[in-house]
């Protein structure tokens, strides 16, 4: 019998199905990333919850019970119907689950009821998550962030907004996914002439990149000073950025939810309107476009493995510019 204890027949079993979910979470979830313990819970939560409405043992589970729950699915906050896209990925979440069942926990002739009722693909990147900031709306956030920047808090300075702008130009300025930013180390964050990361990308590889904006290197050495004025000791094995709750100082790095929930909150105040945070990538590589006019070099800033996956990110490529033309011809005798 396997460790989750569910048979190809039989009556449902909620500890087993459990069992089930939380080991095929651990087996389709990268452990190297930061947020691996998060990924792995929300993907529980989803396929959970088709078996609280649905009670049945997996076997049992038609593809016109996985449609009917995907209908009905609703948000947690305003109860509202989740998008196309939302139940096409609670559907894929589910379909996974069954696939794993059949290849890796024992149940090879079990159907896959998910696959079956999966509703059609979302578009790439058709949310709202995937949509750029205009540069107005930037300079709006950043105004917004800064001010709070430069606002006391009893008569401190506002660590938790030093934080959020110096990781919202990190952001801006490479592009970064959030996970890559929340999860840096002091170690990892070489500031001199410019600032040098140190980061794993989604693939669990690491990456260096350099950022020559003072910009960034002024938010970073503000937020770092700031923190040792109140009396924080960063060390190599201490995380850059960490939670600042009612003025006290912690060492526990900060969750990456966190920034998203305050960036909202930075927002809604500049008048933006709900944003999330994959929507500073989004921007960044509309901008890494116009301005590089490359297909090419955005997709190396992204760290893409495809030209196809940054094709989604960019509307369109602007003119390419003139990188080599002065190089090359400066080697030969210039004719009138």
């Amino acid at each position: 019998m396997n460790q989750h204890e569910l048979q190809t027949t039989g009556s449902y079993n909620a500890e087993a199905v459990s069992n089930a979910l939380a080991m095929w979470a651990t087996a389709r979830t990268n452990g190297e990333l930061t947020r691996s313990a998060d990924l792995q819970r929300d993907k529980v939560q989803i396929v959970k919850a088709f078996f609280d409405v649905m009670p049945l043992h997996p076997a049992q589970v038609s593809p016109v019970d996985v449609r009917e729950w995907a209908n009905n699915l609703t948000n947690k906050v305003d109860g509202k119907p989740l998008s196309p896209a939302s139940r096409y990925k609670a559907v894929s979440r589910l379909s996974s689950f069954y696939k794993w069942l059949a290849d890796e926990g024992g149940m090879k002739d079990l159907p896959n009821p998910a696959a079956a009722a999966r509703p059609k693909a979302p578009k790439p990147y058709a949310t709202e998550a995937s949509k750029s900031l205009s540069d107005g709306d930037v300079q709006a956030l950043l105004d917004t962030v800064k001010t709070e920047v430069d606002t006391l808090v009893h008569g401190k300075p506002d660590l938790t907004a030093k934080r959020d702008y110096a990781m919202l130009m990190l952001h801006l300025a490479k592009g970064i996914r959030r996970d890559g930013i929340a999860s840096l180390m002091f170690a990892d964050v070489h500031i001199n002439g410019m600032v040098r990361l140190t980061f794993r990308n989604k693939g669990g590889a690491l990456v260096t990149k350099d950022i020559a904006d003072q910009g960034v290197k002024a938010a970073l050495l503000d937020y770092i000073e700031s923190c040792k004025s109140q009396g924080r000791t960063f060390t190599k094995d201490s995380p850059m950025f960490v939670a600042h709750r009612y003025g006290s100082m912690s060492n526990r790095m900060i969750n990456s939810r966190s920034f998203a929930n305050n960036l909202k909150r930075y927002a809604r105040a500049a008048g933006i309107g709900d944003i999330h945070v994959h929507m500073l990538r989004h921007t960044f590589a509309r901008i890494a476009g116009e301005e590089l006019g490359s297909m090419t070099d955005v997709q190396s800033e992204l760290n893409h493995s495809s030209s196809n996956t940054t094709r989604v990110y960019l509307a369109r490529v602007g003119v390419e510019k003139d990188k080599s033309s002065e190089a090359v011809m400066s080697r030969f005798k210039k004719r009138p």
